[in-house]
């Protein structure tokens, strides 16, 4: 009895998990959540990528400016005609620094330091880019680091990075910040020995600046896409899987509706059956029969014939004829031996 009611308590249990897990918005939940992780990773990945461009650009910058200086630190110094744009540089220690041609010209010494402010204002000018050459320990006041660049100094002297990129909002508009270190190289003792610096050590750096908003702007189709893509998906997915619930339900309702069938079957088979043994065990049992009519007596307590009960208990079926006793006794009674 007991493992009768732990079987039924278990198929309870297993149908109220078939139809939890059935339901439609649970499985529309699951896919929900899938649909939105997998979007927020794309749109990571996208955005990721979207600031190694921007990244690159300011690498690329930087490199070229620092290329620069190298030549002209290798030469030690380059002249350029002295004019209101270009004017003698007042931080710069060197013999000869300004000097005129057999012409005429004026002419002045650039070292690394000024070519790089110099073509700084041009890369502004012509390219929207802000590049400031700056150090925790400037020549120029001008040269001075701001709190973003002071703190990426700091990191690069404990070598904690070799480089630092960050989208900084600012009016409205987010700039993008690169900045990467310049170390102290042969040529540069010329100008620097002097202020305690050795070969390797980090001098300052170079910080490139620009806007960022036109790189937001060339994914914005790709984030449309990526929008349209995982809606497409999640509408496919939640229609397949209603549908299918659908049908599977429908089936098993099919099921269920064949096993009610099968279970009535079986319910009147069984009564049948039963009743058929309950008639069985009738004539199996002491039928109280007249010894000289041979009649049974019913249950109700009436006499019948033998072959009338006996018809009633069971399929059998009479035939009548006379066996040849019964013959010799009718013509005896009748006189027909004599």
């Amino acid at each position: 009895m007991e493992d009768s009611s732990s079987d039924s308590s278990n198929e309870k249990s297993n149908s109220r998990m078939v139809r939890w897990l059935l339901e439609a918005p649970l499985w529309i939940l699951l896919i929900s959540i899938g649909i939105v992780f997998s979007y927020q990773w794309n749109l990571s990945t996208l955005e990721q990528h979207t600031l190694s461009l921007a990244q690159e650009r300011g690498r690329y910058t930087f490199k070229i400016i620092e290329t620069t200086r190298l030549w002209v630190a290798q030469h030690g110094v380059a002249y350029v005609a002295s004019d209101e744009r270009t004017p003698s540089n007042p931080y710069l220690e060197v013999p000869e620094k300004d000097i005129s041609t057999p012409s005429g010209i004026k002419l002045t010494a650039v070292n690394p330091a000024y070519m790089t402010r110099q073509l700084a204002g041009l890369l502004k000018e012509k390219h929207d880019l802000l590049v400031h050459l700056t150090s925790l320990n400037p020549l120029n006041p001008g040269n001075r680091a701001d709190p973003w660049e002071t703190r990426a100094l700091t990191l690069f002297e404990k070598r904690d990075v070799e480089e630092i990129v960050e989208v900084i909002p600012e009016n409205n508009t987010e700039y993008i910040r690169y900045m990467a270190p310049l170390f102290v190289k042969n040529a540069c003792m010329q100008c620097h020995e002097k202020q305690g610096y050795k070969v390797g050590d980090v001098r300052g750096g170079i910080s490139v600046s620009f806007d960022y908003s036109p790189f937001v702007n060339s994914t914005a189709k790709q984030k449309q896409n990526l929008q349209f893509i995982h809606v497409a998906i999640w509408a496919t997915l939640s229609l397949f899987t209603i549908v299918t619930l659908r049908l599977i339900k429908r089936h098993e309702r099919t099921i269920e509706q064949s096993r009610d069938v099968a279970e009535q079957l079986v319910k009147q088979r069984t009564a049948e059956l039963q009743q058929a043994l309950d008639e069985i065990k009738t004539l199996k049992g002491i039928i109280p029969i007249c010894s000289y009519c041979h009649k049974i007596r019913s249950d109700e307590g009436a006499w019948e014939r033998m072959e009338s009960y006996i018809t009633k208990h069971s399929d059998a079926s009479f035939s009548h004829g006379i066996c040849p006793d019964c013959v010799k006794a009718a013509r005896k009674d009748a006189g027909l031996d004599e």
